[in-house]
């Protein structure tokens, strides 16, 4: 009997260990690398109010500095437990201007967006359609055709006319990731062309509103989501783009599921701001200029309370998920 209580108890000490160490596990994928502190700031994580500094001799405690710098300080359990070791910087929080401003938005897809197909009539009373033999769908992003790169519709169209109806090599962007396909062009008589049946579109343009501007640092962020292409829903992978000031002259009013919609024009070619990130968020970007009063807000401190790498959020503001472009060419 003693015997078999002993290995009872050996295997519930083994079991309790794998716990505390799946926990431990657990815990330090869950804590954040980096965070971000005002100087004078304690380091509080709210999410784990149990985690803090090491405490004792010698060590770097940052939640008691007030130089801006960069520190290595070690999380604990109960001040005594050491889990993981991170980065805390210590900064003065910027201010931003939260803004409501409308913009004008011009941007350039990385390569022809598919947004339609078309039947292309054939001599024999037929009509056939290449794309769709190729395997594209609506929504590919075609990058490449044979030598040439498709950053333009023009370029689409050149493309298929240097093929002369040979087969070509197609490669292009699904879901983010890349694929190749082989395409046939076919002659249109009635548009005495080379076509290969589909539409595509190399741009988008429209207005929306911004959500904060710092004019010390020159960056802006605008909207709260993505810019995603009018016809299929995809966000557009940005190649270039630029901001231009606009004038709202009417809205649609949202329902649930479908987000409302600026209407405007824009008010001059000059840009103000180039977008280097279209995200999940909003587009991001540089200014080229000082807004010089075309700014309507408070100046505030930016971020929460406490930042971390993997917890930091933004403000989703503005209207227009989908800008659409007039242009769009058929191949």
């Amino acid at each position: 009997m003693g015997v078999k209580r002993m290995q009872r108890a050996g295997l519930a000490a083994a079991y309790l260990l794998l716990a505390l160490a799946a926990a431990l596990g657990w815990l330090y994928s869950s804590l954040p690398d980096r965070v971000y502190l005002e100087p004078g700031q304690a380091l509080y994580l709210p999410r784990f109010a149990w985690v803090e500094p090491q405490r004792g001799h010698g060590s770097q405690n940052v939640a008691s500095t007030r130089a801006v710098g960069s520190y290595q300080t070690t999380l604990t359990l109960g001040g005594w437990l050491p889990i993981k070791t991170i980065r805390a910087v210590v900064t003065e929080r910027p201010r931003v201007t939260v803004c409501g401003t409308p913009f004008g938005v011009k941007m350039f897809s990385e390569g022809a967006l598919i947004v339609g197909f078309s039947e292309i009539g054939q001599a024999n009373g037929g009509t056939s359609n290449p794309a769709k033999a190729a395997g594209l769908r609506l929504g590919d992003r075609v990058i490449c055709i044979g030598q040439t790169r498709t950053e333009s519709n023009e370029a689409v169209k050149e493309a298929l006319d240097a093929a002369e109806g040979q087969a070509v090599e197609v490669v292009y962007i699904r879901s983010g990731e890349q694929k190749l396909t082989a395409l046939t062009p076919v002659w249109d008589g009635a548009a005495g062309q080379w076509r290969a049946g589909m539409w595509v579109r190399d741009s988008s343009a429209g207005v929306g509103t911004l959500t904060f501007a710092d004019e010390e640092l020159g960056v802006f962020a605008g909207l709260g989501h993505p810019i995603s292409d009018s016809d299929t829903g995809e966000s557009v992978a940005l190649r270039s783009g630029e901001i231009v000031p606009c004038e709202i002259t009417g809205c649609s009013a949202g329902t649930a599921g479908s987000p409302g919609e600026l209407k405007g024009h824009f008010l001059s070619a000059h840009a103000i701001g180039t977008i280097r990130i279209n995200g999940e968020n909003g587009v991001y970007g540089t200014t080229r200029t000082h807004f010089s009063g075309q700014l309507r807000g408070d100046r505030v401190r930016a971020g929460s309370r406490h930042r971390s790498r993997r917890d930091m959020g933004y403000h989703r503001g503005g209207h227009a998920p989908h800008l659409s472009h007039p242009d769009r060419a058929g191949q």
